[in-house]
């Protein structure tokens, strides 16, 4: 009945002009009618001329409020002055009491007029949440149908868990990365995909989902997993809350595969382990050769290596500055070696000559 009533307005609209070429002389030819059905039943006096407010309250239906009122007044006039109290008796009605009724016919054609258009605008009002309501509804399936082709083919692991911590949703991604199919996992606890982690790093897991169910968001941080086939994988955990009304309703979480970036960093440290043992075995024999050259200062290098360094520490510098001024100082006199042997081991007292030559050696370790 509602959508009838509705779909009447809406075709009343689409036809207004129409309508009115076709109400305007129907209503006039009512009120005639009526003024004709009142007197020929005796009068005013009668209860027939209650009638004359059907086609006040219709034109208010169809012409709005100005309709209304204008019928209304109309009518009140139709059966005012033009129309006896008892047309037998031949007795009109007082000025006063013609003019209270045109009044009332008026008052009732404002109300049904303010009534249709009142509706009239609620139905356009509807019509555009409607339509707004549809657009919503085409923006939300776009959305949901990116997040589901996002969701399906991310290279990451997604999934989202209640506050219970069970799987809701996990990405397809998590077969290629442990091996597990998606319907292995969805409706189990969460646990299950936590004894993926290496045993040290589960109680740092567990504490961290407790952080985020108190509404934490946990940015960044590495565990070291093993997949369904035992192999050893490397992931980037992070993971939000999922509020609504600002209560945690359940855990977005997402877990990126470093293994290969992991163990490019594994390489590349020990790589540099080896660099650092060549480097200390060359600084070794340079030192040693200095020492041989001039074994009157043996110890010294190492000496003044040691005190740097501490000197270093004290003073709180960065561990590779620290290391830098120690292996420095371990060949700090390297330069001696461009110094004749049997001038460094010299027993008598140095000529002013030999003493200069002494003197060039920190410029010939700096070259």
């Amino acid at each position: 009945m509602r959508m009838d009533t509705i779909g009447l307005f809406e075709w009343e609209e689409e036809h207004e002009r129409l309508i009115r070429v076709i109400t305007i002389p129907l209503l006039v030819l009512f009120l005639a009618g009526v003024y004709l059905f009142v007197y020929t039943t005796g009068g005013i006096k009668f209860v027939y001329s209650h009638t004359m407010y059907v086609p006040i309250l219709l034109a208010g239906f169809f012409l709005g409020i100005k309709g209304g009122v204008a019928f209304g007044m109309m009518g009140g006039i139709v059966l005012g002055p033009f129309m006896p109290i008892e047309v037998t008796g031949h007795e009109y009605q007082d000025t006063i009491n013609w003019v209270y009724r045109a009044g009332i016919f008026t008052l009732v054609g404002f109300l049904g007029g303010a009534s249709a258009d009142g509706f009239r605008a609620y139905i356009r009002h509807l019509k555009l949440l409607s339509a707004n309501l549809e657009t919503t509804n085409r923006d939300l399936q776009c959305l949901e149908e990116h997040y589901r082709l996002s969701f399906q083919n991310a290279s990451d692991i997604i999934w989202t868990t209640d506050t219970e911590l069970t799987i809701l949703e996990i990405s397809p991604s998590v077969k290629k990365m442990l091996g597990y199919a998606p319907e292995e996992l969805v409706g189990s606890s969460l646990a299950k995909l936590v004894k993926s982690l290496h045993a040290e790093s589960i109680g740092r897991a567990m504490n961290e989902l407790k952080e985020v169910l108190r509404g934490k968001t946990i940015s960044t941080s590495v565990y070291q997993l093993v997949a369904k086939d035992g192999s050893v994988k490397y992931g980037e955990f992070s993971s939000s809350p999922i509020k609504r009304n600002d209560q945690v309703t359940g855990i977005v979480s997402v877990l990126r595969d470093i293994t290969d970036r992991k163990r490019g960093e594994e390489q590349l440290a020990e790589t540099f382990m080896k660099v650092r043992k060549s480097l200390d075995a060359t600084v070794a024999v340079m030192a040693a050769t200095v020492e041989v050259r001039d074994p009157y200062t043996a110890g010294h290098q190492r000496r003044v290596g040691d005190l740097a360094r501490t000197i270093a520490v004290k003073i709180a510098m960065p561990d590779d500055q620290i290391e830098g001024i120690f292996t420095a100082g371990k060949i700090h006199d390297l330069g001696k070696i461009s110094i004749p042997a049997e001038i460094l081991s010299k027993p008598g007292i140095l000529t002013d000559t030999e003493r200069m030559l002494i003197k060039t050696h920190p410029q010939s370790g700096y070259d």
